[in-house]
């Protein structure tokens, strides 16, 4: 706390000065480490899969070197999907979608699972209107998308929300077929 500056002693102003130059340097360090001067990339996935694809690694990779960087960064891996299929289909697949990511940047980059956040939304926060009928595939690509954020204060570690296995992984397992008031798959 600082003291009233009506009774301040030269050794209470050496002390808030003190304060405020330590905090301005921990803001430079990071700065200049590269830990407060960044954006995080989304990712984006092939109708009905969550596996990663190639033309990703590159966001992923700028993912992981940030968290081997800042070891004191914690991010929010946030999975979506389109609006295709039923919405309990729609979040095991999200979470999928955010698990293969989280998998990737501990696999290739060492980074601790206690380190990243799983969120997911299922189809519940597009990024783009693909709800008319023949909405583009082009929409309907960008919702389907992975996330990353630093982590805030309400986030929450989600776990595996129930349903109807989803989603293609890399080895071609396909889970099975969920029949709502959709089409089955995305």
């Amino acid at each position: 706390s600082i003291p009233d500056p009506g009774y301040m002693t030269e050794s209470d102003v050496n002390d808030v000065v003190n304060t405020k130059m330590g905090a301005m340097e921990t803001t430079l360090n990071e700065i200049r480490n590269g830990c407060g001067n960044w954006f995080l990339p989304m990712i984006h996935f092939d109708l009905d899969k969550y596996y990663i694809k190639p033309e990703f690694y590159g966001q992923l990779h700028h993912v992981g070197e940030l968290l081997q960087r800042c070891p004191g960064l914690c991010v929010t891996v946030v999975g979506h999907t389109d609006a295709r299929s039923g919405n309990d289909y729609n979040r095991v697949l999200s979470y999928n979608r955010a698990n293969a990511a989280i998998d990737y940047l501990m696999s290739k980059y060492g980074v601790s699972r206690d380190r990243m956040k799983l969120m997911y939304g299922g189809e519940d926060q597009p990024l783009v209107d693909s709800s008319a009928r023949g909405a583009s595939e082009s929409k309907n690509y960008m919702n389907r998308r992975v996330e990353f954020r630093v982590c805030q204060d309400a986030d929450t570690d989600m776990a595996q929300p129930d349903g109807p296995n989803a989603g293609q992984g890399p080895s071609g397992r396909t889970g099975s077929q969920y029949s709502g008031n959709k089409n089955s798959g995305y």
